[in-house]
């Protein structure tokens, strides 16, 4: 499949950032969805929030509509994670996936700072939407041809 034909157009990762959380172990974490060899061309953009008690929060977000990094980046994604999430994917793709063909899935903060993608429902996470630019109806079957989820 050539680069102009591949389905994602675009992919955002982010991430809050708390109080009491370590800066830049929070966009390490981000970073680690990324090949090394485009992580230095990567720019993570904040927003500065207020919590419920005043509290300063970040939003940290990356941002990446190159398909030649999205690919790669998809790549890796699908090398790296674990062939149980994998599965838990598939099961729940459905509920992850919006009317307008984006995919949701929310990774294990404190795995991805190790380099570890590992699947998290809880809050303290990094998310990654994938932007699909083909039929909904289409997704689930590329997804199963990359690598990203198993079949079923």
């Amino acid at each position: 499949m050539s680069l102009k034909d591949f389905p994602i157009a675009e992919i955002l990762i982010n991430a809050f950032c708390h109080a009491t959380e370590d800066l830049e172990k929070v966009r390490k974490a981000m970073l680690n969805f990324i090949p090394e060899l485009y992580r230095s061309r990567i720019v993570i953009s904040e927003d500065v929030l207020e919590g419920y008690y005043g509290n300063r929060i970040l939003n940290l977000k990356i941002h990446i509509s190159d398909v030649e990094i999205v690919k790669n980046i998809i790549d890796f994604i699908c090398r790296n994670i674990h062939e149980a999430d994998k599965k838990l994917i598939s099961r729940s793709f459905l509920s992850r996936l919006d009317s307008s063909g984006n995919l949701y899935l929310r990774f294990d903060k404190g795995a991805a700072y190790n380099g570890l993608l590992r699947l998290h429902d809880g809050s303290d996470v990094v998310r990654v939407v994938i932007k699909f630019k083909v039929a909904k109806k289409l997704i689930k079957d590329f997804c199963v041809d990359i690598g990203l989820i198993m079949g079923v």
